[in-house]
């Protein structure tokens, strides 16, 4: 049987050389296949730089699951503050299609999650559920939908004389 594991990744440990590369191109695809809003080459160059600081001092933590020794998944989670609440938000988490991971790796990693929000002062973890099987998942994990709908709407070109003026700025 297969074995796997999860590991935070970071300069520090040691398996920065091993999983960095894997986890920028993992990064990359993500923002592609989910068509991000994210300038992909900003949001790569920041996690590459993040994984140079401890995830225990800064506000993001990247873990690969590892089965066999290859990398089969991977997640990026972020801590956020809203006017004084601090929970973390998984703004990434892909696991290959072929792979066997199974559910107590995914309540393992997420127990590191757990760990890693409350050492920041966190009290919840939030995760947008991008297809309908990613929100049966996390149920089955104690995450409840919340009645939330997010909107957004591209801004109204300005009037040709204010795009003038802004320039000169």
């Amino acid at each position: 049987m297969s074995e796997t594991t999860v590991e935070v990744v970071h300069y520090g440990n040691g398996n920065y050389a091993r999983y960095a590369p894997e986890v920028l191109r993992r990064v990359a695809d993500f923002c592609r296949q989910y068509n991000s809003d994210a300038h992909i080459d900003t949001m790569v160059a920041t996690i590459a730089a993040k994984l140079y600081e401890d995830p225990r001092t800064v506000g993001t933590l990247v873990m690969v699951g590892v089965q066999d020794g290859k990398v089969v998944g991977h997640l990026v989670a972020e801590i956020q503050t809203y006017y004084g609440g601090v929970y973390s938000m998984i703004t990434q988490l892909a696991v290959d299609r072929d792979s066997k991971v199974l559910p107590e790796v995914m309540t393992a990693g997420l127990e590191v999650v757990d760990a890693w929000t409350r050492a920041k002062g966190g009290t919840k973890q939030r995760i947008w559920a991008r297809t309908p099987a990613v929100a049966r998942l996390f149920r089955k994990h104690n995450f409840v939908d919340q009645e939330r709908v997010l909107m957004e709407r591209e801004l109204p070109p300005l009037p040709v004389e204010e795009q003038s003026d802004n320039e000169e700025n």
